[in-house]
């Protein structure tokens, strides 16, 4: 087979993001000099053993280097950014977490998932490959709709309502194919709305982290699901959300930190709905989103936000 070669602007993307992740990068692979020679040659045998027969097929070596390389695991450029505000707010709510690996998986395709390595007593929070990829996405899809509803745009609102299930259904396929589509979707969304829905996919990839850590911080038993340690583990990650700032001019934030964490359950709800497939004894993600309503009591704005985004949502899944 010929050698697959890269574009030359995907080339120039390439050389851009890994400068404004270099930073990131290497506070992240520096965390890993904390950890104890027998630790790391476990952590990354486990990531080696997670990535093997994962190559996607058609994609250049440098590609493959960047985003679906063992190393690219350990650090991944899409992730890394996330990592230290993430370790931040474990640590204002009280917790070390200063030597827990925060990895990407290609092996998982139903969530991330706290997990202790089997040679050590070192655990670790991995958060699947696929759902990195489409991070960006989902926080921009997700702030569009609601920009969209707020402004009562019918046209506007059926379109990223539309590009909001896109993206759930494709929110556990295989990393290659969410590769793909991730480089090519909200490519006209404008340059105040990128700004803004930064913020968005923040939010979603911080908590994502926050919800494994609370496993870790929590001491969950990590070697069985259990309902209540799942409600236990979203509840920590919000509550840490607000660990860092006591102050009520900060209640604004807190109130849209809530909201982008529904929405982004609201999601994962509607891809089980055309998808199919199995909780495993987890919660269902209404379950998850209702249990975080009824613990922190939102202003009813704040909930007919959330079920206003839910409701256009809803009009995507399969019926019965």
């Amino acid at each position: 087979m010929a050698k697959q070669r890269i574009t030359w602007w995907r080339r120039l993307a390439l050389a851009a993001n890994s400068a404004a992740t270099r930073t990131a990068r290497n506070e992240v692979l520096g965390r890993y000099k904390k950890l104890t020679l027998e630790e790391y040659r476990g952590l990354l045998s486990h990531v080696k053993a997670e990535t093997v027969g994962m190559r996607p097929p058609d994609i250049a070596d440098e590609i493959f280097e960047y985003y679906f390389s063992p190393d690219a695991m350990l650090a991944h450029p899409f992730l890394v950014r996330y990592i230290r505000p993430a370790i931040r707010f474990v640590e204002s709510y009280g917790c070390d977490f200063g030597r827990t690996p925060i990895i990407t998986s290609p092996a998982l395709t139903f969530g991330g998932q706290a997990i202790p390595l089997d040679t050590t007593k070192l655990k670790v929070a991995e958060i699947p490959l696929g759902l990195v990829f489409m991070l960006r996405e989902i926080g921009r899809g997700i702030l569009n709709l609601h920009n969209a509803i707020a402004r009562q745009r019918a046209n506007e609102v059926e379109s990223f309502a539309q590009a909001c299930a896109d993206v759930a259904k494709l929110l556990y396929e295989p990393a290659a194919k969410v590769y793909e589509v991730s480089s090519k979707k909200f490519r006209s969304t404008s340059l105040t709305s990128k700004l803004f829905s930064a913020q968005t996919t923040q939010v979603i990839a911080v908590f994502v982290i926050l919800h494994e850590a609370g496993h870790i911080c929590l001491q969950h038993d990590l070697n069985q699901v259990r309902r209540d340690q799942e409600f236990a583990a979203d509840i920590f990650a919000v509550e840490a959300f607000r660990s860092t700032k006591k102050d009520t001019r900060f209640n604004v934030f807190y109130d849209l930190a809530l909201i982008y964490v529904c929405d982004l359950f609201t999601i994962m709800e509607l891809e089980f709905a055309v998808n199919g497939g199995s909780l495993l004894g987890y919660p269902s993600f209404a379950e998850r989103r209702n249990n975080l309503l009824s613990h922190f009591e939102p202003a009813p704005d704040v909930i007919a936000v959330i079920e206003a985004f839910r409701v256009e949502l809803a009009k995507f899944a399969p019926q019965s």
